[in-house]
């Protein structure tokens, strides 16, 4: 809120013409910098200095809650790993770098937590009010545990592949592991229920997990 605050009144007292969604953007893109910021602002000016909408921004910069992030974000939910490494290869595709498409995972995986968690109409979540109904049913998918546990790959991802040969190889890991994961879920159940001494019902969980796996393998 202080960085738009600041950018409005660059933008008052320049006399620039700048659609309110763009300034929340590019505050959300600084990551908290200030200076950042305003040299992004500064270079969306240069390509257009009379009016900047949001439209223009977006040809420009990808926005984190892209299409794309989303399609991977619901093929995981659907534990559809081919689906996700689809999505992942049409994205890159695009000529975005693994890297670039990482910090969109981890800011669409953060947009689902906060809506689970703070509920639809947070204000913590910069989403126009057309994206928030379809964002708060895939939030629903995962519990909050899960969340975190995705976000802390996902950044760990993010770091690893800035120093990979290849990356691309770790990132589709990673969906693929993030497909699958409700069936580790399962497996440590089995383990749990052995583990207080409930053996019929851990036999019942692992067939349970075996036909899972089998049914994902089959598709």
């Amino acid at each position: 809120d202080d960085i738009v605050g600041q950018l409005v009144r660059i933008t008052e007292s320049e006399r620039i013409r700048v659609d309110e969604p763009v300034l929340r953007r590019v505050g959300r893109l600084a990551n908290g910098s200030m200076r950042d910021a305003l040299s992004l602002f500064d270079q969306l000016l240069s390509y257009e200095s009379e009016h900047l909408t949001l439209e223009l921004v977006t040809e420009l910069i990808p926005p984190p809650h892209d299409e794309l992030a989303g399609a991977v974000m619901r093929s995981i939910a659907d534990n559809d790993a081919a689906g996700a490494l689809r999505s992942l290869d049409r994205a890159l595709q695009t000529g975005r770098t693994v890297e670039r498409f990482c910090d969109h995972l981890v800011e669409f995986a953060r947009a689902l937590m906060l809506i689970r968690v703070c509920g639809a109409e947070t204000d913590l979540v910069d989403l126009p009010a057309s994206s928030r109904t379809g964002m708060a049913e895939l939030a629903t998918k995962f519990d909050a545990p899960t969340y975190v546990y995705m976000i802390a790959l996902l950044e760990e991802l993010r770091r690893n592949v800035k120093f990979s040969g290849a990356a691309r190889a770790l990132c589709e890991a990673a969906v693929v592991r993030l497909s699958l994961s409700r069936q580790f879920s399962d497996l440590q159940k089995v383990l749990d229920r052995l583990a207080s001494g409930d053996g019929e019902a851990a036999t019942g969980a692992l067939d349970e997990a075996k036909k899972k796996r089998t049914l994902t393998a089959t598709a």
